[in-house]
């Protein structure tokens, strides 16, 4: 696309959802096209850009905020989505009884190796390189490298990764009856 448009932000957030929905190849599709997560007609077909981007400015749309579902069962459309902060965005929930799964942003981890794999996700999803990571750590690349490779990865790393990335941590616990999908 060789318009003004396609150097904004939100033309960004429109491709993103766009891959995340109907690019089998997107590494998130599994979570939103692959669950039948689609984008409504008016912000897809004719003029889906421009309306959405008018949707967007209209309903409190800012450098700062990313677009959240309200249903995260429900499609990218006006009436089930809002623009947040990334830090209500997401938060990540631990419970060492609960097998791995993901709902609505909310992370629930049961090893160490599941926790990487979805901080690395979040690398590639605010597209921020280890090297970012590192120089607001204060740390050298190599050395957050030893750290997500190390064996008793905890919750004090994660937090500290987290926060050089501009996220909070939120952690609460559940029970596994609350989580009926979940296997255990």
């Amino acid at each position: 696309m060789s318009h003004e448009l396609s150097k904004t932000r939100l033309y960004k957030i429109y491709q993103g959802m766009k891959q995340r929905c109907y690019n089998e190849s997107d590494h998130n599709y599994s979570r939103y096209g692959g669950r039948g997560i689609k984008i409504c007609d008016g912000w897809l077909k004719n003029n889906g850009l421009q309306n959405f981007i008018e949707w967007s400015l209209d309903n409190g749309y800012n450098d700062d905020l990313t677009i959240d579902r309200i249903d995260p069962n429900g499609n990218y459309e006006p009436s089930n989505c809002r623009w947040v902060t990334r830090s209500m965005n997401t938060s990540l929930v631990f419970d060492k009884d609960i097998i791995n799964h993901q709902v609505k942003n909310e992370f629930i981890f049961t090893n160490n190796e599941h926790l990487i794999i979805e901080l690395k996700k979040l690398m590639l999803d605010d597209k921020i390189s280890k090297k970012e990571i590192a120089d607001k750590m204060k740390i050298k690349p190599q050395g957050l490298t030893k750290l997500l490779n190390k064996k008793n990865f905890g919750f004090e790393d994660v937090q500290k990764i987290l926060e050089a990335m501009g996220y909070e941590m939120e952690i609460k616990f559940i029970k596994k009856e609350s989580c009926p999908n979940l296997k255990g």
